[in-house]
């Protein structure tokens, strides 16, 4: 899966890096705190992170990313408050090339915020 922080650059504007990366440090221990130790969380740049969850099927990945989605739009994070994540779920088919799994995420994504984000899509 693949996510943002929705209108990350309208807080950067109003707050300045220093209470950005804060958030993302926040947002980042928020993640870690929900995801299973077998589940690879990163940052891919920006307010942009992915999670792969080995073992799981596209269903499990869906709630999981919802879990995570509830998690943070309920969070209260300092100095900005609420925020809201956009999501792309994609599941691993055998023999795909990594460039089209991570296409196709981010393809999710886009969906994700076209539609008027907080929520989570899957392709």
């Amino acid at each position: 899966m693949l996510f943002d922080i929705d209108h990350f650059k309208k807080i950067n504007y109003t707050y300045g890096h220093d209470v950005c990366d804060d958030v993302l440090k926040s947002l980042s221990l928020l993640i870690k705190n929900t995801i299973r130790t077998n589940d690879l969380f990163c940052r891919i740049g920006g307010e942009e992170f992915a999670v792969i969850t080995p073992h799981t099927d596209l269903i499990g990945a869906i709630d999981l990313a919802e879990k995570i989605r509830l998690i943070v739009q309920n969070n209260l994070f300092e100095t900005v408050g609420h925020l809201s994540i956009s999501m792309g779920v994609v599941q691993y088919e055998h023999c795909q090339k990594k460039e089209t799994l991570y296409k196709n995420a981010d393809n999710a994504l886009y969906k994700a915020k076209k539609q008027g984000r907080n929520r989570v899509i899957s392709e």
